[in-house]
């Protein structure tokens, strides 16, 4: 009778244990979705306003930079940014040879972020890219509420089942990068990517 239902135990008496199950953890990327990531949209503050910035210049610029995808060859991640940026009309290796990258700290599991220090016309650009609960605390606001805006933002965004990466940068002088400098960062954007969920998971 369970064999039928599509329910096949090799011990008849871990029936009972698997009906006491409340909540089932599963890998979500590729599993319980498509693998299909999509950055939909790219939120940057106006005043003290979360809005819509789609199509800024800066940003655009900001995601290919501190971006190591090339020819299709990357993570996950970076290769929709520049998917995005692509079809925004913007070619990712005009943008690299008009502001060289000077340093870099590689994404790294412990610092959960990228960053890079890039050659612009009047001044050295610091730009990060990486998990936005990492980077918010590492960013100056001019007011607490403009800190809680993107908090509730970001929670809205993440209880709908999106993923979240920030960007912030910071103006130098220097030419290397390290760790330490990574502080008192300008927020500059919320990256909102989805994922489809497969059509098969709702009947599994």
């Amino acid at each position: 009778r369970m064999s039928r239902r599509k329910a096949v135990l090799r011990n008849l008496p871990a029936s009972s244990t698997l009906a006491g199950v409340d909540v089932i953890c599963t890998d979500k990327t590729g599993t319980l979705t498509e693998g299909k990531i999509k950055l939909t949209e790219i939120l940057g503050l106006t005043e003290s306003e979360l809005l819509p910035k789609n199509s800024s210049n800066e940003i655009l610029e900001s995601i290919i930079l501190c971006n190591d995808a090339k020819d299709n060859l990357g993570d996950i991640l970076d290769l929709a940014l520049i998917n995005y940026a692509k079809e925004k009309g913007i070619d990712a290796e005009t943008i690299r040879n008009l502001y060289p990258r000077l340093d870099e700290i590689p994404f790294d599991s412990e610092y959960k972020y990228q960053a890079t220090i890039n050659k612009f016309e009047t001044q050295n650009k610091i730009i990060v890219k990486g998990a936005f609960d990492v980077l918010l605390q590492k960013c100056k606001f001019e007011s607490n509420s403009i800190e809680k805006t993107i908090l509730a933002k970001a929670d809205e965004l993440a209880k709908e089942g999106l993923r979240i990466l920030l960007t912030a940068t910071k103006e130098t002088d220097s030419e290397i990068l390290k760790p330490s400098d990574i502080e008192n960062l300008s927020f500059q954007s919320l990256l909102v990517f989805s994922d489809p969920i497969r059509l098969e998971v709702i009947d599994a």
